[in-house]
């Protein structure tokens, strides 16, 4: 091998190597493996994982049916104990920036019977500046048909030992605030005051309604929410 053929061959290795760097710092790879079937979880997030599902989902929703769209709490709702049809599109550690992201992406609003939409409670844990929260809450609501009943679900009270100096009711309170207001500007939007229901005499997530953390909830605490959507998706229906 002479000079000139070595000198090419060492040339062609270093653009492969190259090329295979920018690749891996990409998501090029991710993408193709996910295309392929050969990755799921290990190479995306768990949010990323879980919008993929709700796009394969969702061209099968049928007409008519009630969406619920949230966060863990919602993930975690049997929404067929409160009305069928109803899709569940809710993932956990979601924000109403998520929610942004995402909504455009749900081809079935458009002929749902209505949108059940609870998110914000990770907004304050993530110390998310309350303006921005309420203009993606804007966004989200704007999003939406206006010909498409939604219920706009407040953000329910944490339990005493989930509270710190960052996470508070007080907080949820006051976004609960601003969510009640916004609901109120749309001839299409109910609010529904999920909070009433499901807090002790000091303001607290009751104990019995948790399973320990102070925020997401137990069987106890899911049959008070379910009698809740179902009193709020009744009262759509007498309309």
């Amino acid at each position: 091998m002479n000079i000139r053929t070595l000198a090419g061959s060492t040339y062609l290795i270093l653009i492969h190597i190259l090329l295979v760097a920018v690749l891996w710092k990409s998501d090029f790879i991710s993408k193709v493996q996910v295309k392929l079937g050969l990755s799921t979880s290990e190479t995306l997030s768990f949010y990323q994982l879980m919008t993929l599902y709700h796009q394969r989902m969702d061209s099968s929703i049928p007409e008519g049916g009630v969406i619920f769209i949230g966060d863990s709490i919602t993930q975690a709702l049997a929404t067929a104990a409160i009305t069928q049809p109803s899709v569940n599109f809710g993932i956990g550690t979601d924000t109403t920036q998520g929610v942004v992201e995402r909504l455009p992406l749900y081809q079935s609003i458009k002929k749902s019977k209505a949108v059940v939409l609870a998110i914000g409670v990770n907004d304050i844990y993530q110390q998310v500046d309350l303006l921005e929260t309420r203009t993606n809450y804007r966004t989200i609501l704007d999003s939406i048909p206006s010909g498409i009943p939604v219920i706009a679900t407040s953000i329910l009270p944490i339990g005493s030992v989930a509270e710190s100096e960052h996470f508070t009711n007080a907080d949820i309170i006051s976004l609960n605030s601003d969510i009640e207001a916004l609901a109120n500007e749309y001839s299409n939007v109910h609010y529904l005051d999920a909070s009433k229901d499901m807090k002790d005499d000091a303001e607290f997530l009751p104990q019995e309604f948790h399973i320990g953390d102070g925020v997401h909830l137990s069987a106890t605490g899911y049959q008070v929410l379910i009698k809740l959507f179902n009193e709020s998706i009744a009262l759509l229906d007498s309309k």
